[in-house]
């Protein structure tokens, strides 16, 4: 990515692979994330709608948020303009993706920034042979990690929930490497 011009500075965001470039055609070291969407930029239903490529789960209610941009996080800042708001009268309600195209036998860890601005979020996996079951109450933007270890095949599936009863909690920049 070049500046086109002496003297110029351009800032680039969210820079993305696009189907048919190889993993080995990026720079040394990058990796492919597996989740559609990750950070929530796009929501065709917007009132109230889960966000495009996830899917509801429970009683829960979607809003979108200022995103977590210039939120200090302790290791950086987060991208994007907008966060996934889930708000419920009850534990386990948010959005899921199913994860295809995985190895078998192989460990992946997801990422995600999170801020519980009440009750308690979770994010889980099932579907795996070792899947990740995070809780937290931290009402600041904090980044959380998780590992999953497939089995012999199929998805896996990846939920953002609230993880007691009237939760609000905000996701946002979802990745899985």
């Amino acid at each position: 990515l070049l500046t086109g011009a002496p003297d110029s500075m351009v800032v680039f965001d969210n820079i993305s692979v696009e189907e048919g470039l190889l993993l080995s055609e990026q720079a040394p070291g990058a990796t492919q994330d597996l989740i559609d969407n990750g950070g929530f930029e796009l929501c065709s239903g917007r009132g109230g709608a889960a966000p495009d490529k996830w899917s509801g789960v429970g009683g829960a209610k979607f809003s979108y948020t200022a995103s977590a941009a210039g939120h200090e996080r302790g290791i950086g800042y987060t991208e994007g303009l907008q966060g996934l708001c889930i708000t419920a009268g009850e534990a386990d309600c948010g959005v899921e993706q199913v994860i295809t195209g995985l190895k078998p036998s192989t460990t992946y860890t997801v990422y995600w920034d999170w801020n519980v601005s009440r009750g308690m979020g979770k994010v889980t996996t099932t579907g795996a042979a070792t899947n990740v079951d995070r809780r937290s109450t931290t009402p600041h933007y904090v980044r959380g990690s998780g590992c999953f270890t497939t089995d012999t095949g199929g998805g896996v599936r990846l939920r953002l929930l609230t993880g007691a009863p009237d939760s609000m909690v905000v996701f946002d920049n979802i990745s899985v490497e």
